[in-house]
């Protein structure tokens, strides 16, 4: 989903401040030359433009109950939203489920997935820093208390639903999806990485469908300063004040990344399942290929990422009869 409520601006002073007591030592990375370790001491050499989430309440915009959202972390309340609109979007609808009562009459209970879809879809939930805003919160507020001599702390008896990486079975849960269900985090691929697992779990005869739900938050009040602070320590983040000089992806000028937050919902579905529906897919995943070149944590090997997009390829090539240079053209 595309929502119009995250926004680019720049990094307000009290989180660039509080990036600067952290006493980073930066990685700088040189065109020409090896990187050196530079420590940073003022607020201009940090991050200054980041992208930061607007106004979202699922409970007034998506109907969820108070109560099931409070339990909820930001990163599994986006991927709820975005699972729902992807739903939307793929015609598949939500229809009215029904409780037994001990009379032996039935009440309107939730909206849910067909029953007849509840053992055929699957779930993944992709991030890379879900509950971590929660786990934050909860333990600056019990040091706030210590601090301050507040005796009236009283530890919230949702913290683990609060803290983990729930968003999958929260999901299923809210929606009575009963298919495989699971959570993955690869960093910049997770999304990625979750629409190739899609894709096995369909070919396995696992389910005919799959929800993809992702979400990530790291420029929230409670994140910002620390996870800032790790992109800037591996020199992965831009530090530039014009976005035109900062937003410069595949460009040799690039400096770094613009961090932000967002989320995403993706339906992988068979195709016999989408002609059943009366359906037609937006897009084919041709094929997928899982691979780490155990190098390095934050750098690449060339070489290796080269033989496995070679690998990917070919395969796609040998799979549907194309052919990479017309691919590459129709690119273009």
């Amino acid at each position: 989903i595309v929502r119009g409520d995250s926004f680019i601006d720049s990094v307000p002073s009290v989180f660039r401040a509080r990036m600067v007591e952290k006493n980073i030592l930066r990685l700088h990375k040189r065109e020409v030359g090896e990187p050196s370790l530079e420590h940073i001491k003022s607020v201009d050499d940090v991050i200054r433009l980041a992208a930061r989430r607007g106004p979202f309440d699922i409970v007034e915009e998506f109907g969820i109950p108070r109560e099931r959202a409070e339990a909820w972390d930001i990163t599994t309340a986006l991927a709820v939203a975005a699972g729902i609109e992807a739903l939307r979007d793929a015609g598949i609808p939500l229809v009215r489920h029904y409780r037994r009562t001990t009379t032996g009459s039935f009440l309107p209970d939730r909206w849910r997935l067909p029953k007849a879809m509840a053992d055929e879809t699957g779930v993944i939930f992709a991030s890379a820093f879900p509950g971590y805003d929660n786990l934050l919160n909860e333990v600056s507020r019990f040091y706030n208390a210590q601090r301050s001599g507040d005796s009236s702390f009283e530890f919230d008896r949702r913290f683990l639903f609060r803290v983990l990486a729930m968003g999958h079975s929260q999901f299923a849960e809210l929606l009575g999806i009963r298919g495989p269900n699971t959570q993955v985090n690869a960093a910049c691929a997770t999304t990625t990485m979750a629409v190739g697992i899609a894709e096995d779990w369909i070919r396995a005869g696992r389910c005919r469908r799959v929800l993809v739900i992702g979400a990530d938050d790291v420029t929230s009040d409670n994140l910002f300063e620390w996870m800032g602070a790790g992109f800037l320590a591996t020199g992965a983040a831009s530090t530039e004040q014009d976005v035109e000089k900062a937003a410069l992806p595949f460009d040799r000028r690039r400096n770094g990344m613009l961090i932000g937050m967002g989320a995403c919902g993706l339906v992988v579905e068979s195709e016999d399942s989408l002609r059943e529906r009366g359906m037609r897919g937006l897009c084919e995943v041709l094929g997928t290929e899982f691979a780490n070149s155990a190098f390095h944590g934050t750098r690449l090997d060339v070489s290796h990422i080269e033989d496995v997009m070679e690998r990917l390829v070919s395969g796609v090539e040998r799979r549907h009869g194309l052919d990479r240079h017309q691919m590459a053209r129709e690119l273009v």
